[in-house]
């Protein structure tokens, strides 16, 4: 899961960078076409931003969300055993 974070933040500031290297160079244009066409590259980079930032927000969260998820299972595995073992009594009672 780490090596997916890292790779999405090395995503996140390629954009990042691509966004800002727009901004300036909508900033030098003085052409209105120009300027229009920069700002919709930059909504459909910022669009881009988001998404990578919503998955490394779910990077996180599952990594996170690890330790309480294996203790869980354990929980989980511990009531089916005990259940098993109360089935095997049980059983030798109806004998």
């Amino acid at each position: 899961m780490d090596e997916l974070k890292i790779k999405k933040l090395r995503e996140k500031q390629e954009i990042l960078n691509t966004r800002n290297r727009l901004y300036y160079k909508r900033g030098k244009v003085a052409n209105e076409t120009e300027k229009s066409e920069i700002t919709k590259q930059i909504i459909l980079i910022t669009t881009e931003l988001k998404r990578v930032k919503k998955e490394i927000r779910m990077c996180v969260e599952v990594t996170d969300n690890v330790p309480s998820m294996k203790e869980q299972i354990k929980e989980t595995e511990e009531k089916s055993k005990g259940k098993e073992k109360q089935k095997k009594k049980d059983r030798r009672y109806e004998r």
